[in-house]
């Protein structure tokens, strides 16, 4: 009887292995051809495209991976907090956007590089001047993700809304930006398809997050990555 527990258990346990590689196989085939997204904290971010080009948008938190040379640095307004770009390790041929390049004289400006476009468009409010704060629209393998930046509602949300995102991020705080009523708001308005909080407020910023009640919405924890589809 000892043997034939002893045989069941060795069967089941090859068994359980041989799934566990077949699913570790499928994961990584999965990885290979999805582009994905890190949230590094706060609101610093990380896409990386099936081709393994590196978009970092507003480099800041401390306590975060940006080993990885950027191909892409993306910076949405100029408070400490986003515009860490000398933790970023670069590409030779690393193209850094700021918001004076991204919106000048009043125009956005839109930059296409190595298949992936990058769409400034209108952020701020608050305490955060609309002429001196742009968000991106990044469409990496046919996937638009937006970063809202440090922002609230303003009109430029009704242009967003036209765009079709399939991934959208909103800071959350109330304090400097919307809180997550506001922000809920503003995301069902855009209608991305998945919706994320970001850009907390100190020892709040997990109930901030639970609270942002949009559809589609995904809470991402510091350093988790996701993988993007359509």
């Amino acid at each position: 009887m000892k043997k034939v527990i002893k045989s069941i258990i060795t069967v089941l346990l090859t068994f359980c292995s041989i799934i566990s590689t077949i699913l570790m196989h499928q994961l990584y085939l999965q990885k290979a051809n999805s582009p994905t997204l890190t949230l590094i904290g706060h609101a610093s971010v990380k896409l990386k495209s099936i081709e393994g080009k590196v978009i970092y948008i507003d480099p800041y938190f401390p306590v975060g991976e940006y080993d990885e040379p950027a191909d892409f640095i993306l910076v949405t307004h100029e408070h400490s907090d986003h515009n860490n770009i000398n933790l970023c390790k670069k590409a030779e041929d690393c193209l850094v956007i700021r918001y004076w390049d991204a919106l000048i004289q009043g125009e956005y400006q839109t930059f296409e590089k190595d298949g992936i476009k990058i769409e400034a468009v209108p952020s701020g409010g608050n305490s955060h001047s609309v002429k001196e704060s742009v968000g991106f629209i990044v469409t990496v393998d046919g996937v638009r993700v937006y970063h809202a930046g440090d922002t609230s509602m303003n009109e430029g949300k009704y242009e967003i809304a036209k765009k079709e995102i399939d991934y959208a991020m909103y800071p959350v705080d109330g304090v400097y930006n919307m809180g997550p009523e506001e922000a809920t708001q503003v995301a069902d308005l855009i209608g991305a398809t998945y919706n994320i909080p970001i850009h907390g407020f100190g020892k709040n910023y997990y109930q901030q997050f639970k609270d942002f009640s949009a559809k589609g919405k995904i809470f991402m924890n510091r350093g988790e990555t996701i993988l993007l589809h359509r």
